[in-house]
């Protein structure tokens, strides 16, 4: 990608952003590296890493680089065998518990919402599987080197012992000098009472007319000379002990040091890989993070030029002013020709698809609707703005035309091509055919190609050729004012004569141009005028099938529920009187048995009944028992399907034409049914009905009030513009309805805003009992603005 392009796209404009979130040094550092891959492959690769990071961030919160430094260099002087100070061995040992912090960060992810994938094969398992943690060196160093980079006294025994010598030795020549101070035979002779430091030794200001009186040696005098800092000869020799002693104690220092750096150098490409892994993990964050605040969504990525987006927002324009557009290209035509008025957003809407393609070519979400598809491409050329240069003294018409040279030399049919006000700046007639010849050649190339003009003559042109089409940009003539919404299909008009008319230019004005028009002028302005009538009948005609469409899968969804809900309590209902039933069997017997049982002891003790006759009667009681359990089992036999040609109210039947099953209410006519089929009553045919069996009149009440009971319950709850707190509250009472209610699936409404009702409810939805799963809506269900919950049965 030229830089040139990169550049009008405003690209590196949007590095600057993302590389605000990077963490580290060396994560900034690698944004500003960022380039768009022609690779398909290696685009699906970055995506799939920042959709893995999102969905880290979006579970767990924020992922902390804090503590990691850029040590490359350090490492580096290390395996040289330079020494290291005391700070760079702090950042070391900082960056190594960093390390550890973000490695068990993205692990407790995996191990608490990743359970049911393999960990080798997710996108980031390369850049955290390498990280390598080294606690001994960690250890080595903080035990070594205090929070503010010091050197420790237990550094070394050797060290603690010369500390303390200097402590002793500081502690007599601070005696020696406090008597001095003390002495009143002395205080005359001092322009001070204080003890301080000259040249790293211990002095005292002494008037410059007494230097005589106190030997040493003078280190120093005041700017007027009247004091002279004069080190008294009675410390002298205590001073040169401890400068001695510091001598020995930085010489430890340096060992100690140099052991710290030979056991850095033992590890430095091991960290050296840490830091390259880390480097590329605080890009994808920082990439992920971008998304998550500007609601980027994960690509679907082709190589085939096909570019097929919602609601497109340019990423530099703030939400509240951005108009979204809808984009589709590269499938039944590969050249779009957008014409219309200026200021109609005819400009943003080419910087925002190229703008997008590059970013989806480098791992960065484009701001879009749900369920995007972009291209990659092994180009992406721009020529957009103002192109003269007062250097090489070009005209705006010569500035364009260098570049667009420079673009025909070099497009491929994997190219993407953005040509703004596409012949402009010289004669309309000639400008027009140099469009039409350079839109040809490139259509021919099957470039994908997206120009912007304001001749009239490319419509016609754009119309008649194969795979390109017209577009424009919607203007309103009522207000006046652009709405920026793209229109596909539908070539623009200039609306000059309109946009006088509604600002007062007396009618004779308007109708004089009018005559002017030629006749071809005339017809297509009519003919565009129609159009966009056409369209707008069409866009309401599509709005209003949209939500029947929606309302139907909703009522589905219920009456699936509501079948579902029939079918389970049925099959709970038989178990019921299967077990009721054998439970009753079982008894009698147990009751024949007892009277039996009773009968042999009355034959013992009188002798009179015989076995044959006890035999016979048990038999009986048996038969009689076992009928009475076919009685039950017949009652419950849901696989009985009669034969029976007529239907009565109370009927259970399938519905071949539904392939669902249904009750029925009454009969309609002679051949015909009203039917219960989940929340719908249906009028059908008799040879649309197979009876299955009579409705258990317990099973038909049971039904009836449950739907009384609970027919108010609905499968969605708005809670936009609610708080947290408010929504929780509402989301509670609303659940324990919906759970009486058996149903099993409902929609959350919260709106998408700045996504932090959305986040704080699904943290809630994770933990809450009665919820077995959520997912985010699809696109006709509401798409981000939408929670779907499945309910625990």
């Amino acid at each position: 990608m030229r830089a040139k392009d990169l550049g009008i796209l405003e690209y590196n404009k949007i590095k600057l952003l993302i590389a605000q979130k990077a963490q580290t040094h060396m994560g900034k550092e690698r944004i500003e590296q960022l380039l768009p891959t022609n690779k398909i492959a290696i685009a699906k690769k970055l995506q799939q890493e920042t959709e893995e990071a999102k969905a880290i961030l979006n579970k767990k919160g924020h992922l902390s680089f804090g503590g990691i430094r850029d040590v490359r260099t350090s490492l580096k002087r290390a395996k040289m065998q330079g020494v290291l100070n005391a700070e760079e061995l702090l950042n070391i040992s900082n960056t190594i518990r960093g390390t550890r912090r973000v490695r068990n960060f993205i692990q407790d992810y995996w191990k608490n919402h990743a359970k049911n994938i393999n960990i080798e094969g997710t996108s980031l398992y390369p850049y955290v599987e390498p990280l390598n943690e080294h606690p001994s060196l960690e250890r080595d160093i903080e035990s070594c080197i205090d929070e503010n980079g010091t050197i420790k006294d237990s550094a070394s025994p050797t060290l603690l012992q010369i500390r303390r010598q200097i402590q002793t030795l500081q502690g007599r020549i601070r005696q020696k000098l406090d008597e001095i101070l003390r002495n009143s035979n002395y205080q005359k002779m001092l322009q001070d009472l204080i003890i301080t430091t000259r040249n790293d030794r211990y002095v005292i200001p002494v008037k410059s007319e007494y230097r005589g009186v106190f030997g040493g040696m003078v280190h120093d005098q005041s700017s007027s000379g009247a004091t002279l800092f004069i080190e008294p000869e009675s410390v002298v020799s205590l001073n040169n002990q401890q400068k001695e002693m510091e001598i020995k104690e930085k010489n430890e220092i340096d060992r100690i040091l140099r052991d710290l750096t030979e056991k850095v150098a033992i590890y430095a490409d091991e960290i050296q890989i840490n830091m390259v892994c880390l480097q590329e993990l605080d890009c994808i964050f920082a990439k992920a993070m971008y998304a998550v605040e500007k609601r980027g969504v994960f690509p679907i990525l082709n190589d085939k030029g096909f570019i097929k987006a919602r609601k497109v927002r340019h990423p530099l324009i703030h939400d509240s002013e951005v108009v979204p557009v809808d984009v589709t290209l590269g499938e039944d035509f590969h050249t779009i020709v957008i014409t219309g008025p200026n200021t109609g957003g005819k400009t943003v809407t080419l910087k925002t698809i190229g703008l997008l393609s590059l970013l989806a070519c480098s791992g960065v979400q484009p701001t879009t609707e749900e369920e995007c598809h972009f291209a990659v491409f092994d180009g992406i050329y721009a020529d957009i703005g103002d192109e003269q240069s007062i250097e090489q003294n070009l005209s705006t018409f010569s500035g364009h035309m260098t570049n667009i040279i420079y673009i025909l030399e070099s497009v491929t049919p994997n190219s993407l091509v953005l040509v703004d006000e596409l012949g402009a700046g010289t004669d309309p007639q000639e400008g027009a055919a140099l469009a039409m010849a350079l839109l040809t050649d490139l259509h021919n190339l099957k470039v994908t190609t997206i120009a912007t003009t304001h001749y009239s003559e490319l419509k016609s042109f754009a119309y008649n050729m194969p795979r390109m089409i017209n577009a424009s940009v919607e203007f309103d003539v009522e207000s006046l004012r652009p709405t920026y919404r793209l229109l596909i299909g539908i070539p623009g008009k200039s609306n000059a004569l309109a946009i006088a008319r509604r600002l007062g230019l007396k009618e004779r004005y308007i109708q004089l141009a009018e005559q002017y028009l030629s006749r071809e002028e005339k017809d297509v302005n009519s003919l565009l005028e129609n159009l966009e009538s056409s369209r707008k009948e069409l866009e309401d005609e599509r709005q209003k099938i949209e939500k029947i469409t929606r309302e139907l899968e909703l009522q589905k969804q219920k009456m699936q529920d509501d079948i579902r809900q029939f079918q389970e309590f049925k099959e709970k209902k038989i178990k019921q009187l299967e077990d009721q039933a054998r439970l009753e069997i079982a008894q009698s017997k147990k009751a024949a048995e007892g009277i039996i049982s009773e009968l042999r002891d009355l034959q013992k003790e009188q002798q009179i009944l015989k076995d044959h006759v006890l035999i016979e009667k048990k038999k009986e009681i048996e038969a009689i028992d076992t009928l009475s359990f076919q009685k039950h089992e017949k009652k419950t036999d849901v696989k009985h399907i009669s034969l029976m040609e007529k239907l009565t109210a109370g009927d259970e039947v399938k519905v071949r034409s539904l392939n669902q099953k249904g009750t029925v209410l009454q009969k309609a006519s002679d051949s015909e049914y009203l039917v219960q089929v989940g929340i719908m009553k249906v009028t059908l045919k008799r040879e649309d009905l197979d009876k299955i069996k009579a409705k258990p009149i317990i099973e038909t009440k049971q039904i009836v009030r449950l739907q009384k009971e609970h027919s108010d319950v609905r499968m969605e709850l708005d809670l936009r513009g609610k708080t947290i707190d408010e929504a929780i509250y509402d989301i509670e009472h609303y659940l324990d309805k919906v759970i009486l209610a058996g149903l099993r699936e409902v929609s959350i409404i919260h709106g998408k805003g700045t996504g932090a009702l959305r986040v704080g409810l699904q943290e809630y939805f994770r933990k809450h009992p009665r919820i077995q799963s959520m997912r985010i809506a699809n696109y006709n269900e509401g798409g981000m603005g939408v929670t779907v919950l499945t309910l625990k049965q």
